[in-house]
């Protein structure tokens, strides 16, 4: 097992050397905190075993998780190997996610494709290839395909992570099995409070969905490039909203130049015509976005953030 420790302010490097001393199967290594797809980088670069599972900081296993995915890599040889999770809020209560729709469902290269298209059509709902953990991945395709993290990406990363592995994978094994249990914490729920401090980093989304057109192409399949517009103009509206739950009279300027700075991008307008509006999806918010008008774009968003999220204490 690889520990990395990256930056840690409390105890935890120190946690870490304890265990790789008292036990040899633990190697633990100490980096400059530099975001989750450096310190994942930095253990990609150490793997010997044939399998790699990747376990976040305060998130834990429940019982039995990697022997079921690993029993699962041992029967298939399947490229992923992937379960459900459930998140755990501060106070305890776990809520089960993904809600897989069979007991054991192996999926070859048209399959997995399918997923993908999911994933693009729907990506705040179908969270298959939203995360990099809660899988068995083969250390034989990152090794020999130098597959890594962007470094560059703090949202997104692991998207645009299991995207450029899609391109080697053939086959896929999903069990309705909880292996993993993904903790939420209260200061990072408000996604618009962080993107107000770094809007930069909405326009993540943007370098994601080029490796997601990577991918479709690399499989001949650029006749679903329009799916990733469609992403893209989804994503962009979801941020949007959830940066203008922060929106006030002292960050007005800041947040109208920002959402300028989304709109005015090329991707963005080029995206527009193949957004399909969902069920209970905005209407509106495209056509103000084709014609830029960014007052009316930051009362319409203001309005939704508020009936979604004012509910949730965000």
């Amino acid at each position: 097992m690889i520990l990395v420790d990256d930056g840690s302010r409390d105890s935890s490097g120190k946690i870490c050397d304890e265990f790789s001393l008292n036990d040899p199967r633990f190697r633990t290594y100490h980096i400059p905190n530099s975001g989750p797809a450096a310190a994942r980088n930095h253990g990609l670069n150490q793997i010997r075993g044939q399998t790699i599972f990747f376990l976040d900081a305060d998130d834990w296993l429940p019982d039995g998780s990697l022997e079921v995915l690993f029993k699962g890599y041992v029967e298939t040889n399947a490229d992923i190997i992937l379960g459900e999770f459930c998140r755990v809020s501060e106070n305890g209560t776990q809520e089960s996610v993904m809600g897989l729709p069979e007991e054991r469902l192996l999926l070859d290269e048209a399959g997995i494709f399918a997923e993908a298209v999911r994933y693009l059509n729907a990506s705040n709902r179908n969270l298959v290839f939203a995360f990099s953990w809660g899988r068995l991945l083969k250390s034989s395709v990152v090794l020999e395909n130098h597959l890594r993290f962007d470094e560059t990406l703090h949202t997104f990363e692991d998207v645009s992570f299991n995207f450029e592995y899609l391109k080697y994978a053939n086959s896929m094994l999903m069990l309705k099995h909880t292996v993993y249990a993904h903790r939420i914490h209260s200061h990072f729920r408000s996604m618009s409070m962080q993107l107000s401090r770094d809007f930069d980093q909405l326009l993540a989304h943007l370098k994601m969905l080029e490796k997601a057109k990577d991918y479709l192409r690399c499989k001949n399949r650029s006749e679903y490039v329009n799916e990733a517009e469609h992403c893209l103009i989804n994503l962009s509206i979801i941020l949007m909203v959830r940066l203008c739950c922060s929106l006030n009279v002292r960050n007005f300027i800041y947040v109208y130049g920002s959402i300028a700075k989304l709109l005015y991008r090329p991707e963005v307008k080029q995206a527009i015509p193949y957004y399909k509006c969902p069920e209970g999806g905005s209407q509106i918010l495209p056509a103000l976005m084709r014609r830029r008008w960014i007052v009316p774009i930051l009362v319409v968003c203001k309005y939704k953030a508020r009936k979604r999220y004012a509910k949730k204490g965000y």
